[in-house]
Parts: structure tokens; C-alpha cells; sequence
């Protein structure tokens, strides 16, 4: 390593540390160091800032993560080889970017974490989520990804020559950068605040994301805008955040409220056909069955249907927990009653195991839908049998 005459002196107590660790390297003695000027890698060596030279031994202050202009030059040191010999493997000269910059800093700290100069660095990933505004924060990434069992320089090769970072990795690394980074720092570090959907996000940025209120559904991204899950659920907070250009998440309903008429239904096997039964699921989770001189049965049970109906409303809460999963909650029956048809229509409190019993099993659930243009099939279990709901919709678009 050849140095100017300030940067060997800025160097002096630490020159043995860079030296051993750029001779494992293999970085040959032309590599060359300077201070001043525009600092940076440059073809060959590396710039060092000028503040590093002056008397000030925290330039940067003394807060938690930074170190001292020494170890600060010494990394600089490394990380401008590192990017030299990056430049030679892929053939292209390095960018200021997080994909460069953070895997230099990772490789740097990798082979002499004695110097501590990527804390700051991995702090303001958490803090911040933004590796496009902080370069150096995108050590975080390679680091996450050694994690994982990859070879960061090997995926960095990778990805100069076009491969892509996808929304699901970009998403999953967010999981890690706020949930189990923080944990790598001896100090607290203040995470992004989380954001309300509909959210929009810079390139290479990420953050956290809630919806207060409501049933659930799906979530929906445009642009390079991405989202740890493909659902909703009020009171749970995602991952959000975009690639490689600008991109929104937002949360959509999950397609089935609206007013639904039970057409049959089968338990166990056994088909039922189905009269007066109306289903509402309001897009804010409420839910309403209203039973109007309803049957629900058999074809061996017509006789039976002609002759009683059940009535009244029972209400309940509704939500998506998953993709394509209904869960119902305080679901009651109470003000159902079964009445004659003939004559005297005077009702009594519905008792037994009918339509009421049906009802209030729903809180038992998981229930699994598919929804296809007008039509809503619902399968789950009721006391061990397995039951399939068919509906129509109550309120058909004309063509």
C-alpha cells in the first residue's frame, strides 16, 4: 500500500491491522491512498475525507456507533479495496450506491470487526429503512443475507450482471432489519414509525404498515411496491416498502361483502336445498343473517318445509384471517323463532339443532371461500361433518 504522506500519518496507529488484513487480500502494494479531495474509491486506491486529517479525534461526534477518525480511515482503507476488487470482478466501475457501498462496508467490517465502524451503519438502517437515501446502510442487506447461508459477494456478482432483488426478498430482509437487527446493537435504536395504507415508498426504502379498522382483505401494490403478505388483518402490522423505483401499498377488501342468498348447501355429503336465508357482510366486519320464513334441509324434509319456517336476524362479526379464510365471531341466534306457515302463525324461541344451531356454529370456523363473479362458496365443519354453504349474489350486476 503506498500512501501520501498524510494519509501515512493518519494511518500510523493502525497501519499493521490494515496492512495484515489487505495482504490476506492479496491487494498489491501499488494500491494507493491519499487524503483529500473528492474522497471515495478512485481506480487503484482510495480518497480518504480530509476531516480525518485535522486534530479533531470524533469528527463525527461521540454518539453511540461512531468511532474514531483512525478506525474510520482504516475502514475507509478497506472498503475502497474491496470496491476496487469488485470493479475488476464484474467489470464495471462502483457506484454510490446502497448494492456497492453496503457490501463494501460488509466486507470490511467482516475482516477487521475490531474497528466498529459498521454499527452507525447498521443503526441507520433500522432507524431510517432507506438504503437508497444511505448508501452505507445497505450493509445491512449483505449482512442479512449471510444470515441466510449466502455468499454476499457472490450474489453482489449476480446482481451487477442483472439479477433482481424481489419484492418477497426485499420483504423478508425488512422482517429481519426491524425485528431482529435491532438486537445485534448494545444500544436502542428507534424504528421507523409505523404507516397507515394506503402507503407510498421511494426505491430500495422500507417501513411498517397497519390497518386500524376493519375485516381484513387483500393487499394490492402498484409500481415496484411490495408487501410481506398478500392479506390484511386490522391490527397487523406488515412489512411495506418498494425495489427499484417508486412504488404503493394498499389494502383492498377481500371481495366478499355485499349481500349474499343461501342457495343449497351439503353436510356431509348430503345435499340441502335452502329457502329465505340472506347473508350480509358490511365492509366494516359486521355481520347480519336475516331468516325470512327460511328452510334449510333435505328433499326428503319438503313435507316438513311447507309447513314451518324460521325468522328473525342474527348477527355476528366477520373477518378475513388469511388468504381465503373466513373467521366469524359473536355470532348469536337469540332472536330467532320458528313458526307454522298455515293458520295460526304464532312462533315460538327456535330450539333443537336447525337453522339457529347452524348459525351460532359458525363461530367454530376456520371457514375457507371461493368467490367466482356471482357466486360464493363457503366450506368449513360443523360438530365433525364437513359442510359446503353455496350462495348467490343478492344484488346481481345487469350486463
Amino acid at each position: 500500500m503506498r500512501c501520501d504522506d498524510t494519509a501515512e500519518a493518519l494511518l500510523q496507529p493502525v497501519r499493521a491491522l490494515v496492512d495484515g488484513v489487505l495482504a490476506d487480500w492479496g491487494v498489491g502494494a501499488d494500491f494507493h491512498v491519499t487524503v483529500g479531495g473528492s474522497p471515495g474509491w478512485v481506480d487503484g486506491g482510495v480518497v480518504l475525507p480530509s476531516e480525518l486529517a485535522k486534530g479533531d479525534p470524533f469528527p463525527t461526534g461521540q454518539g453511540p456507533g461512531q468511532v474514531d477518525r483512525w478506525r474510520r480511515a482504516a475502514s475507509g482503507v478497506l472498503e475502497g479495496a474491496v470496491l476496487d476488487g469488485l470493479a475488476q470482478r464484474v467489470g464495471a466501475w462502483p457506484a454510490d450506491d446502497w448494492r456497492w457501498v453496503g457490501l463494501a462496508a460488509e466486507v470490511a467490517d467482516r475482516a477487521a470487526p475490531v474497528l466498529g465502524a459498521a454499527a452507525a451503519d447498521l443503526q441507520r438502517a433500522i432507524a431510517t429503512g432507506n438504503l437508497h437515501a444511505h448508501p452505507r446502510a445497505g450493509l445491512a442487506f449483505w449482512r442479512w443475507l449471510r444470515t441466510m447461508g449466502e455468499d454476499p459477494v457472490e450474489r453482489f456478482v449476480e446482481v451487477a450482471r442483472g439479477s433482481l432483488v424481489s419484492g418477497d426478498e426485499w420483504t423478508r430482509f425488512g422482517g429481519w432489519l426491524f425485528d431482529a437487527a435491532p438486537r445485534l446493537l448494545e444500544w436502542p435504536v428507534e424504528r421507523p414509525p409505523v404507516a397507515t395504507m394506503p402507503s407510498t415508498w421511494g426505491p430500495w426504502q422500507l417501513g411498517r404498515a397497519v390497518v386500524a379498522a376493519g375485516p381484513g382483505g387483500r393487499i394490492s401494490t402498484a409500481g415496484a411496491g411490495c408487501c410481506s403478505s398478500k392479506w390484511w388483518r386490522a391490527g397487523t402490522v406488515v412489512v411495506v416498502g418498494a425495489t427499484d423505483g417508486e412504488g404503493t401499498v394498499e389494502a383492498a377488501p377481500a371481495g366478499v361483502g355485499g349481500r349474499w342468498q343461501v342457495a343449497s348447501a351439503s353436510v356431509a355429503g348430503q345435499v340441502m336445498g335452502a329457502r329465505g336465508v340472506l347473508w350480509t357482510l358490511w365492509e366494516d366486519g359486521r355481520l347480519e343473517i336475516v331468516l325470512s320464513d327460511a328452510f334449510v334441509g333435505p328433499l326428503a324434509a319438503l313435507p316438513v318445509a311447507s309447513e314451518v319456517g324460521t325468522s328473525g336476524v342474527a348477527t355476528g362479526r366477520w373477518r378475513v384471517d388469511e388468504a381465503d379464510v373466513l373467521t366469524f365471531e359473536g355470532v348469536t341466534t337469540a332472536g330467532l323463532t320458528v313458526h307454522g306457515r298455515r293458520g295460526d302463525r304464532m312462533g315460538g324461541r327456535a330450539l333443537g339443532f336447525g337453522i339457529p344451531e347452524w348459525i351460532a356454529d359458525l363461530n367454530e370456523g376456520p371457514w375457507r371461500f371461493v368467490k367466482a363473479d356471482d357466486r360464493l362458496v363457503m366450506r368449513g365443519a360443523m360438530r365433525g361433518a364437513p359442510v359446503e354453504v353455496r350462495f348467490r349474489d343478492a344484488d346481481p350486476v345487469a350486463d
